[in-house]
Parts: structure tokens; C-alpha cells; sequence
């Protein structure tokens, strides 16, 4: 995410300095997709692949732009859609094979078992070596795993989005044994008590869309920090390092992937590996967080999730 342009935004050296750090800090997670940045962010992470060791590699594909959607995407699972979407991602990236393809939205359009089945067949064919999908329902977890075995699935997941866990869809993956990545773990930068909201005029983040950063929502979500705040001062922390360490406390076989901007917020998040939430801090985040209902939904029309 650090040069998708979600957020505002970034310029190519400040988006490679941060892919690189990441890099450096090894073993870690590089999480894209093919309609970050329209693809500039494949072709930027590509780049720097070739002197890196230990990098895993995962991108996202059928979104396609779409100025008629309220969201200028359409969700496109159709199997030769896919296979030529996967086959453009790795040359931007510059790599034979890619590490793992996660269908970026289940298109109910086309039955899944087709959509996953495109993809088992390029891990077959040596293109992909492993196959998630992307805010799904458990249904759809259940008929994906089914077709092939999922390397992973991924969602929204933070102190202020737990629709995965209301679902059922984290019980689920526990019992099949499948990794689970928590995107924007950081509330899309709302859970580190830094984010200057509303942008300034003219600025274009894709936050503006979302009910949840509606000024009015905005303001009324502010009274869920505290308690955050308060336990990251008593462990000597950033909010945003307590946040992560919530989700690593909560949820076994979870990898956190929060997006950044500046390498420096890079290695705080990095960081929170040494921050270690007791029980008690878990549950009083929990019932902090439980207590105070969200104001506005993760997107204006939900059924772009959970499918």
C-alpha cells in the first residue's frame, strides 16, 4: 500500500524507500494489488525485487476501474479475466512465479469454484504458488478451500473492524488451518491517534468515501481512544503499536499487513513484535471498543465485503 495512492499521495521515492526498508528488515510480507496505482505499484515492488532474499510476494486481482461504480471499481472473477490479469501482474513484477494470488473480491457473478479453479490451475502450471481470497463470507471460504486449498485469506481486521470475527469466517479458517492477513489493522490510520482529519482541501484520499470518516462519524469515533491511548502510555508504546499487538494477541496464525508511507512508521509498526498485551489489556481494549458503537459502516454499500 505504500504507493497505491489510497491516502494521497506518494512519491516514487519516498514509496521506494519504504518497499526497500521493508525489504531490508527481511522476511517479510509484501502485500499489492494490480489496480494499486494501476499497477505502478507492482512495477515499482518489481524493481527492487531482484536484490531481495526472503521476501514473499502477494498481490490482488479482479478489480477493474470503473467511473460508473461508487467506488470507480468493478469486481471481475471470470476465469480468462484472471489468467491474463495474473500473467500481466508478474511481468510488472518482474518474477517467474508469484508467491501468492488472492482473488481481490468475490464476484458473485461467476461461481467461485470457477474463479479459484483459474487460479489451481496456474499453480499447477508453475505461474502461482499459492491461492487466497479476499473479504470473504464463510461460505465462500468453505467452497474456495474446497476447490483448492487456500494459502491464506485476507480482511479488514482492527480493534474497529470485526466483522470476520461476528461472522464466523476467523473460527472457520482456525479450523482449517488456513493463515488469516489482517488488512488496514490500524483502522486506516484512525487507531494510531495521529490521522489529521478532514484532509486538506483538494487532497484526494479514498477515506472520503467511507461512511466511517464522515465528519460528523469521524468525531463521534475519536471517544473509542482513550482507553488505547492510555495502555499504549503505560507500556512505554505507540497507539499503533498497542493496536497491532492487539491483533496478534487476538487472533493465532494472523499476520497484520498495515500500510505506511514514511519509513519511519515502517519500523514502529515493525516494532510492535515487542509489545506484549496480558490478558487484561486485551479485555479492557475489547470492552472499550465493544462499548462504544462505531459510528458509520467500513464502506457505504457492505455488500462489497463479506461475500
Amino acid at each position: 500500500m505504500a504507493s497505491s495512492g489510497s491516502y494521497g499521495p506518494v512519491s516514487q521515492n519516498e514509496a521506494r524507500a519504504v518497499v526497500q526498508a521493508a525489504i531490508e528488515a527481511g522476511g517479510c510480507l509484501i502485500d499489492t494489488a494490480d489496480v494499486y496505482a494501476d499497477g505502478d505499484s507492482e512495477r515499482l515492488i518489481g524493481s527492487l525485487l531482484s536484490n531481495s532474499e526472503g521476501a514473499l510476494v502477494a498481490t490482488k486481482v479482479g478489480l477493474v476501474r470503473d467511473p460508473t461504480s461508487p467506488y470507480g471499481v468493478d469486481i471481475v472473477g471470470r476465469p480468462e479475466y484472471l489468467r491474463e490479469a495474473v500473467q500481466n501482474a508478474a511481468r510488472r513484477l518482474a518474477v517467474p512465479h508469484i508467491d501468492v494470488v488472492f482473488l481481490h473480491r468475490i464476484d458473485h457473478r461467476v461461481p467461485i469454484e470457477e474463479s479459484v479453479g483459474c487460479l489451481s490451475d496456474m499453480v499447477a502450471e508453475g505461474h502461482v504458488r499459492g491461492v487466497g481470497i479476499s473479504e470473504a463470507s464463510v461460505d465462500s471460504i468453505l467452497r474456495a478451500h474446497a476447490t483448492h486449498p487456500l494459502s491464506a485469506v485476507q480482511s479488514e481486521y482492527s480493534l474497529w473492524s470485526r466483522d470476520v470475527d461476528s461472522s464466523g469466517a476467523l473460527n472457520v479458517l482456525q479450523e482449517l488451518q488456513v493463515p488469516f492477513i489482517a488488512s488496514s489493522p490500524l483502522g486506516k490510520g484512525f487507531l494510531t491517534g495521529a490521522l489529521k482529519w478532514p484532509p486538506s482541501e483538494g487532497a484526494k484520499d479514498s477515506r472520503q468515501k467511507l461512511p466511517r470518516f464522515a465528519q460528523e462519524s469521524y468525531l463521534a469515533n475519536r471517544s473509542m481512544l482513550p482507553t488505547l491511548r492510555g495502555v499504549a502510555e503505560r507500556l512505554d508504546a505507540s497507539m499503533a503499536q498497542v493496536a497491532l499487538a492487539w491483533v496478534a494477541a487476538k487472533q493465532p496464525r494472523t499476520v497484520a499487513i498495515p500500510a505506511t508511507r514514511r519509513v519511519e512508521r515502517l519500523l514502529e509498526n515493525l516494532a510492535s513484535e515487542q509489545v506484549q498485551l496480558d490478558a487484561a489489556d486485551v479485555s479492557l481494549l475489547d470492552e472499550s471498543f465493544a462499548t462504544v458503537r462505531v459510528a458509520g459502516e467500513r464502506y457505504a454499500d457492505m455488500t462489497f465485503v463479506n461475500r
